[in-house]
């Protein structure tokens, strides 16, 4: 089978390897459709692999194959122990898997760890025609999902526990700072949960009008403005109830740095909520305590619940949820995985908003 395998800092070579056989446990998939996401195209090209001892494990070991773990594959083969999928099933990344050992797992918490293998990292990931993967990660695709809204589930899982977290009250005002796929999952699940006023903040008019179409009712054009301030004057001064920051994270990438953090420190009302869904980046300005005296609360990620990943699958295959319009670009064969890089890390250059996916089969 072809394979991407990582030599090194951004050193990926397709290569012709085996095709593996599955261990106890896991199940030996037909990837069909995946796509690179943005956090792993920041660690590949500018990240850490040193500091998370990638490059001791490639000099040790050879070339690993890593990274993709937002995909749609097909079961063609089951291991030892694995009752629950059969061959045939569809089935995408849908659960962490707990490591076991930490003091939460062993406390009782396990549903809480963070702490577990995470596909493509500590194990092997999906960016190849075909991948052995642990059966825990695993979730059936429903018969009305395609495989394009299958490969972009994980994302819009990684934007519910935000909300979730963030106790959205019915006709609360709710603005979110950053209209990428991030902000754009945002604003349906916010708009579905009965949020009042949605106020949809970016820095391209393209994305302004698919918030729009997608239930915003205030748009704010950031270049051309100031957003917080914006936010303030939709509100009468008071600021939004709370505010998600869906923008952060490395400015070389088309993303925000600390920004929008500031922003949304400014644009949030007294007791009001900031949920921070954008990678920030380290160095500059940092977390601004300053609203703390005034009640307000920062709020980050936790862990999807099984109940809560079988909702949110729910509402995609009724088409509650709507994905299409965020899937933009869509490549052909494994051999696109290096333009697929290049356009995740442009996205605004290509007009893409959801990175882009890639067609195996």
């Amino acid at each position: 089978m072809k394979a991407w395998r990582v030599y090194g800092r951004g050193d990926i070579r397709l290569d012709e390897i085996p095709v593996p056989a599955p261990k106890p446990g896991t199940v030996l998939l037909r990837i069909r459709m995946l796509q690179l996401s943005v956090t792993e195209t920041s660690l590949f090209l500018e990240g850490d692999l040193e500091a998370r001892k990638w490059e001791d494990r490639c000099r040790e070991r050879g070339p690993l194959l890593m990274f993709g773990h937002e995909f749609c594959g097909e079961v063609v083969e089951a291991g030892a122990g694995v009752s629950d999928l059969m061959v045939g099933d569809r089935v995408f990344w849908g659960h962490m898997i707990p490591c076991g050992e930490c003091a939460l797992c062993k406390a009782g918490y396990g549903a809480l760890c963070l702490k577990g293998p995470h596909l493509g990292t500590d194990t092997s990931g999906c960016l190849a025609e075909y991948a052995v993967v642990p059966a825990g990660f695993l979730v059936k695709v429903p018969e009305t999902v395609t495989d394009s809204e299958a490969a972009a589930l994980e994302p819009l899982f990684a934007t519910f526990v935000h909300v979730a977290a963030a106790g959205i009250s019915i006709g609360d005002t709710v603005a979110v700072l950053g209209q990428g796929v991030m902000g754009l999952n945002c604003l349906q699940l916010i708009r579905f949960l009965g949020a009042g006023k949605v106020i949809a903040s970016d820095i391209r008019g393209e994305l302004l009008g698919l918030s729009r179409r997608l239930g915003a009712d205030v748009t704010i054009d950031a270049s051309a403005c100031d957003s917080a301030k914006s936010i303030l004057d939709a509100t009468n001064g008071v600021g939004a109830d709370v505010v998600f920051d869906c923008a952060g994270g490395n400015p070389k990438f088309g993303l925000a740095g600390n920004a929008t953090l500031t922003a949304a420190a400014r644009a949030v009302r007294d007791c009001g909520t900031i949920i921070v869904v954008g990678l920030q980046v380290s160095g500059g300005a940092g977390l601004d305590t300053a609203p703390l005296s005034r009640g307000v609360q920062y709020k980050s990620v936790r862990i999807c619940s099984d109940k809560e990943v079988a909702w949110v699958v729910g509402l995609v295959a009724d088409k509650r949820i709507n994905l299409a319009p965020l899937i933009t670009h869509t490549l052909e064969g494994i051999e696109s995985v290096k333009q697929a890089i290049e356009m995740t890390a442009n996205k605004r250059k290509y007009g893409a908003i959801n990175p882009p996916q890639i067609r195996l089969a």
